[in-house]
């Protein structure tokens, strides 16, 4: 059914499946052959508690910026026996929508405009937001290089 419907959504087609059961290694292998990007588990059984672990972190990852590779890596930790099937495209390449490539350094914060200074209600100005996301790449990144998934610049 998944490559049936697929196939007729042009550029709003699914372009990655998580299979996050066990032993689903076959039937990641048959859908990685419609889907660009298809995740299952080998043959062999997997923990509730580290299939959890499993997704949360790789979608984590995905929502953090990182793209697929990175991501399924960081993930791959709680797991091993998890595959990444993408036999013809790179996962490198592969970001939630929206989302840009992680850079090689964190972002600078940019200057509080005169404007923004006033703020108030509650809410974060942007240089507030700047800084605030600053802070979770860095521990992001932290975490990664500590893993060996990611090399972060000393700077």
């Amino acid at each position: 059914f998944i490559l049936e419907f697929n196939a007729g959504l042009g550029e709003q087609r699914i372009r990655l499946v998580v299979v996050n059961a066990c032993m689903s290694g076959e039937l990641a292998r048959m859908l990685s052959e419609m889907i660009e990007f298809v995740v299952g588990h080998g043959e062999l059984p997997v923990r509730d508690d580290d299939a959890i672990e499993f997704s949360t972190t790789l979608f984590s990852g995905l929502g953090t910026g990182l793209n697929l590779l990175q991501s399924f890596k960081a993930a791959k930790m709680a797991s091993t026996p998890y595959e990444l099937l993408a036999p013809r495209f790179d996962p490198r390449h592969f970001f939630l929508r929206g989302q840009a490539p992680l850079p090689d350094a964190a972002p600078s914060v940019p200057a509080q405009s005169p404007a923004a200074k006033g703020g108030g209600g509650g809410q974060l100005s942007s240089a507030e937001e700047a800084a605030e996301r600053d802070a979770r790449w860095k521990d992001l990144c932290s975490f990664l290089n500590r893993h060996g998934v990611y090399e972060m610049d000393a700077r």
